[in-house]
């Protein structure tokens, strides 16, 4: 097969198969050449890494500093960039925690038993509901607040998540009613 061929067959582009090949025409493989440098001495095995996750997911608010500091706390010589590469590695992420509304454990009580409560009922009992739906719309000049380490996947969980209260942001509230094939405007 020649080279279009082959890429249009694995849907890579024909400048990569060329690459392969040439690879392979040089040195009969197409494995990765052995990197020069001294190999590193943290493995992903190593009582470092280890500690090193331990230590993120108690705390995932604490900053890399802290990270740093406990670990060489616990006799363990290592710098804020070696620390950085390996929670990288561990596949955590900084990020601006995601907000939730802040509700108490009788507020969360209540939701799950109105929920129970709609599980059973009917469509056309749903239909005969009237919905309020409101949206707000806020203006939040930027303010530098803490990020948290998370890996893929648990953006959601309670221990990631900043509860959001009332405050002096600027705001626009959108309310609507919406009933089964009617709604009214937007007010």
């Amino acid at each position: 097969m020649g080279y279009k061929k082959i890429a249009k067959y694995k849907n890579v582009p024909v400048s990569t198969v060329r690459g392969v090949v040439k690879c392979y025409q040089m040195r009969g493989s197409v494995e990765d050449a052995p990197r020069s440098g001294r190999p590193s001495l943290r493995t992903p095995g190593s009582e470092l890494v280890k500690r090193v996750e331990t230590s993120v997911e108690e705390n995932p608010w604490a900053s890399l500093r802290d990270i740093t500091e406990g670990l060489n706390s616990m006799n363990l010589k290592i710098g804020q960039t070696t620390v950085n590469k390996v929670i990288k590695n561990l596949g955590f992420k900084l990020r601006i925690p995601r907000k939730k509304p802040f509700l108490d454990a009788f507020a969360k009580i209540r939701w799950k038993y109105w929920c129970r409560r709609c599980i059973r009922w009917t469509s056309a009992r749903w239909q005969t509901g009237v919905w309020l739906d409101e949206a707000r719309v806020e203006y939040t000049p930027y303010q530098p607040g803490k990020k948290v380490r998370i890996r893929e996947g648990e953006e959601v969980l309670e221990k990631h998540l900043v509860p959001s209260f009332k405050s002096e942001r600027i705001s626009v509230n959108c309310w609507a009613a919406i009933a089964y094939g009617s709604r009214t405007p937007l007010i």
